[in-house]
């Protein structure tokens, strides 16, 4: 798993907030559960003409109807009760339960349950356990306990009720109080311990996908290592054990031919980018480029970042249209130099260009041979990939190799 999973993993904070929705879905939902009874009280109260003051009651319903829609709306669009709705939702609840003992006959809270608001308090008792902090919530339904009492006083001296049923409807707000905000509490610690496990398990994901990368360079380092050493064994060390042993005299000729071809090798095998790395393409380059130390031609090679997996057809190809293109220069450029750089170009993707700074050609008035043609162009062609040639007369040449075209 990459470092990006492990961080893609979920947020600790967005999930709680996500739990926080969830509760406020709660919320809204138990509003519509309370308007049912409401309705019921105010069809039964008007039959009964329980109202005596009509118009003060149609508008507490009024004013209590426009909260719920207002409190609905504002939750939804929030994903969660802010502080001040839980405030003026208890305000709202409690002003109307008082108001409405003064717009109705006293034994219609006794005859006709959900009359004193009942519902619309056990509600708000249970939005503040689900969303407020203990101390609102004991505040709150403080507010509403006295509010409820205070409203029920005229029913119990005038129809001398039983104070039991008000002290049940109390126990009955405290209890939803309660037991709703243990279990929003409850939800919310385990949500809690969920994120943190599940960024325990981002972290350790982190630690093994950055352990596989440090293994992994260190793997291509000792991959490296052991090219660089093959390629100056097999060529500049066993030439100098061989002079420093006496078994080579190196005023011999081809002696120093050879010794012309391994420098070159060493100067491919050193490279201007401190970041780059042996591969095969760039010792397959560095060997082309050799065979032209003996025409007194000087290659200066660069490399950058080349892939270790191209196809082993694809590195035939660009060695030997680059072989090909110093060819030409020796050939053809009047110059002792050129340059040779191969570069990552992409995922899997090289290009690479040799330049020199000759004598060069016009490419419209000049007969290309088949070494253009055939071992640059065409073998290009043959692998997917591109070659192009660009040349001015006095300003040298340029040829580029792509791979993928």
């Amino acid at each position: 798993m990459a470092v990006g999973d492990g961080r893609r993993a979920l947020d600790g904070a967005t999930r709680y907030h996500d739990t926080r929705r969830v509760l406020a879905g709660v919320v809204v939902s138990l509003q519509f559960v309370a308007t049912p009874p409401l309705a019921v009280a105010i069809g039964t109260g008007m039959r009964l003409s329980a109202y005596t003051v009509p118009w003060l009651a149609g508008l507490i319903y009024l004013v209590l109807a426009a909260w719920v829609a207002a409190f609905v709306v504002v939750v939804l669009r929030r994903g969660g009760v802010p502080d001040w709705v839980q405030a003026v939702n208890v305000a709202v609840v409690a002003a109307c339960a008082l108001a409405i003992s003064a717009a109705v006959h006293p034994a219609f809270f006794t005859e006709v349950d959900g009359s004193d608001l009942e519902p619309f308090l056990i509600v708000t008792a249970v939005v503040l356990g689900m969303t407020a902090q203990l101390r609102r919530v004991v505040l709150g339904c403080a507010i509403l306990a006295v509010a409820h009492v205070v409203a029920e006083v005229p029913t119990m001296t005038t129809t001398h009720a039983d104070i039991a049923s008000t002290v049940t409807d109390l126990c009955w707000l405290a209890g939803a109080a309660v037991v709703s905000y243990a279990i929003a509490r409850r939800l919310l610690a385990a949500e809690a311990r969920t994120d943190d496990a599940t960024r325990q398990v981002a972290d350790l994901h982190a630690q093994v996908a950055e352990a596989r990368t440090r293994s992994q360079e260190r793997l291509r380092y000792l991959k490296e290592q052991i090219r660089r050493y093959r390629a100056l064994h097999d060529g500049p060390l066993s030439i100098l054990t061989a002079i420093a042993s006496g078994g080579l005299d190196h005023h011999d000729d081809e002696v120093r031919r050879q010794c012309a071809i391994n420098a070159n090798l060493l100067r491919g095998l050193i490279s201007d980018d401190p970041m780059s790395t042996l591969s095969n393409l760039s010792i397959a380059l560095t060997k082309a480029g050799n065979d032209y130390a003996v025409h007194h031609l000087r290659v200066n090679y660069q490399f950058f970042g080349l892939p270790d997996d191209l196809p082993h057809a694809v590195v035939d190809a660009l060695t030997g249209a680059s072989r090909e293109a110093l060819n030409n220069i020796a050939a053809h450029a009047g110059t002792d130099k050129a340059w040779l750089t191969a570069r990552a170009s992409g995922d899997s993707a090289v290009t690479v260009t040799v330049v020199d700074q000759g004598n060069g050609f016009d490419p419209a008035t000049t007969h290309q041979g088949r070494g253009l043609s055939d071992s640059i162009t065409g073998r290009m062609a043959d692998v997917g990939g591109v070659a192009t040639v660009d040349s001015m007369p006095g300003q040298g040449t340029r040829v580029e190799l792509r791979w993928p075209a």
